[in-house]
């Protein structure tokens, strides 16, 4: 749905509106389901306006998809992996942040360690 609309066009209240149910399908007992979830949440950060992703709502994503970062079914994390990924393009400092505060809980902190050096390093290359 969201990979036909030009980039950037749903605004502040469209994305408050979206982003929530996004992050609840997250929560889905079955994997194709939040598979698609992650394929979705990607396209729809492309179509938001990036202002409207930023602050508190990049928080509640960043942390509710950390969660999932951990999931048993490595499918699952290697997709939220990217979403993780894509969101840090809008405000990489936060989701360093939050990767840092919750991968001690991790059961294998691996993928953090790997999502913080990724954006570090996309991070640094941007500013030259």
């Amino acid at each position: 749905m969201f990979n036909i609309l030009p980039a950037a066009c749903l605004q502040h209240a469209e994305v408050g509106e979206l982003y929530p149910a996004l992050v609840k399908r997250l929560d889905d007992s079955i994997d194709s389901i939040r598979l698609e979830a992650c394929a979705t949440f990607i396209a729809f950060i492309r179509v938001a306006v990036p202002e409207s992703l930023k602050g508190t709502a990049l928080e509640y994503c960043a942390e509710h998809l950390l969660i999932h970062l951990d999931d048993p079914c490595s499918e699952i994390q290697n997709a939220v992996f990217n979403v993780l990924s894509a969101l840090a393009h809008l405000d990489a400092d936060a989701v360093i942040k939050k990767t840092s505060a919750i991968c001690a809980s991790h059961r294998d902190p691996a993928l953090c360690d790997q999502l913080i050096k990724k954006v570090s390093l996309r991070g640094r290359s941007c500013r030259f």
